[in-house]
């Protein structure tokens, strides 16, 4: 007895001794790249899980396995490049000047949140993340069930990164520093068990491509009052109306901008609030030439058509609140773009249907406030407005594609108005003044009392 007394004694007093052991592992490179060689860092020895990491300048280097340190320093703005494809580096705290550069590596900030939801660990803003190319992905996340990394550190680089992770005791990133040069991809991963956020307007980027993966859905949300969220293009990959790549359920006014790079397949599904409550005030904004598909039933505040193409694949895909509208040109300097009718070829459950459903819906009484034209392709459809357009749509109107678009409504129809495809067939209650373009094949059908066309061609 007493034998093993001494030896519980002896265990006790070792552990003391490791936990005073932790240090600081200056970066001072003697014999390669690897981050597993000793001589590589001042004092001699390999960095551990307590031990605190300092780069004081530029380096490349190999990860060979998973890292794990307590504090990751960087000093005099140097740029540290983890390579390794697939390898992990974990840190409880990040801190100093400079760019962390991720090739084709992996960045998992240990979150110490107090409850779900709720950001543990930041990345602060004098520390940048570039991303660079690489046949492997790079990617973002936080240890720790349902807990936050916050970035607040700008986002550089042309690869692609992911954040979020699928797995056990994994939480989301949640991104708020100024990635407008970011010219990559930033796929988020609806599987990860915390929604990855968007903490601020400046999140976004003109020239990045977001791309949600994944069948958990409802990962990805706002969370800054109002603002302007720009992406060059964006798309998601699940089809059931189960699941939305974004849930908005801020107090504020947020405008989702996308198109910006022109892409001909960008899509999105999009939830405001919970259900059909309204806690946040999406507004989508497409801009820049190329379709944006809007595909899965779910609830905004607005739809504002400045350029290019909206295609509509559900007959619910433009479900608007009772104050919400669609806007072709929110204002003067916006060219405007088309709203396109097209088929819905997918089940509620993602499957494709056996035969695609015509989408034909009337979405005469939500468009308002337009500076350009109402521009309207029934694609070989027959569509009926049976709300007179509002006169705050001052750009005039302009019918594209096949079949015909009848306003069964009486109405003031203000040019200059435009049939390049199908037919336009309007009930009209005052004289058409302003430029009329029929195009050859086109057909236009005005019925009402006896109407002069003036400046028509």
């Amino acid at each position: 007895m007493k034998k093993t007394t001494h030896l519980i004694v002896l265990n006790v007093a070792f552990g003391l001794v490791f936990a005073a052991c932790a240090g600081t592992y200056t970066w001072t490179p003697t014999d390669g790249t690897s981050w597993g060689t000793a001589a590589n860092w001042s004092p001699n020895g390999t960095p551990g899980a307590a031990d605190t990491v300092v780069f004081e300048a530029n380096a490349s280097i190999e990860l060979a396995d998973t890292v794990t340190v307590a504090e990751f320093q960087l000093a005099n703005g140097a740029k540290v490049t983890l390579t390794g494809a697939g390898m992990w580096l974990k840190s409880s705290s990040f801190a100093g000047t400079g760019t962390l550069a991720l090739d084709g590596t992996r960045l998992t900030g240990i979150s110490t949140a107090s409850s779900s939801w709720n950001v543990g660990l930041t990345l602060p803003s004098t520390l940048g993340i570039e991303i660079l190319p690489n046949a492997t992905e790079s990617r973002i996340t936080a240890e720790g069930d349902k807990k936050h990394f916050q970035i607040d550190g700008p986002l550089t680089g042309t690869g692609t990164v992911r954040i979020g992770y699928s797995g056990s005791g994994v939480g989301g990133v949640k991104l708020c520093g100024d990635n407008s040069a970011f010219q990559g991809k930033l796929i988020v991963d609806n599987a990860s068990a915390a929604r990855n956020r968007f903490g601020a307007a400046q999140a976004g980027g003109e020239e990045m491509t977001l791309a949600f993966e994944g069948n958990t859905g409802d990962n990805g949300s706002v969370d800054f009052a109002d603002g302007v969220l720009k992406f060059g293009a964006i798309k998601t990959s699940s089809r059931t109306t189960t699941n939305y790549a974004w849930r908005f359920n801020n107090s504020g006014t947020n405008i989702l901008e996308v198109g910006h790079l022109g892409k001909s397949d960008d899509r999105i599904s999009i939830r405001v609030g919970e259900g059909s409550s309204s806690s946040g005030h999406l507004k989508i904004r497409k801009v820049g030439t190329g379709t944006l598909e809007l595909w899965n039933p779910g609830h905004r505040y607005g739809t504002e058509i400045d350029n290019g193409t909206i295609l509509v694949t559900s007959d619910k895909a433009l479900n608007l609140y009772a104050d919400g509208d669609i806007t072709f040109g929110h204002d003067a300097s916006a060219p405007g773009g088309i709203l396109k009718y097209g088929v819905n070829q997918w089940a509620d459950d993602g499957t494709a249907r056996e035969t695609p459903e015509e989408i034909v819906t009337d979405y005469s009484a939500l468009i308002k406030n337009s500076f350009a034209p109402v521009a309207i392709d029934t694609d070989g459809k027959d569509v009926t407005f049976a709300t007179a357009l509002s006169a705050s749509n001052v750009g005039g109107i302009s019918k594209y594609g096949e079949g015909t678009l009848t306003l069964s409504a009486w109405q003031t129809l203000l040019a200059p108005v435009a049939v390049s495809n199908g037919t336009l067939y309007a009930k009209v209650n005052a004289n058409v003044t302003g430029r009329i373009d029929i195009a050859e094949g086109a057909t236009l059908t005005l019925y009402g009392a006896s109407k002069n066309l003036n400046d028509s061609t």
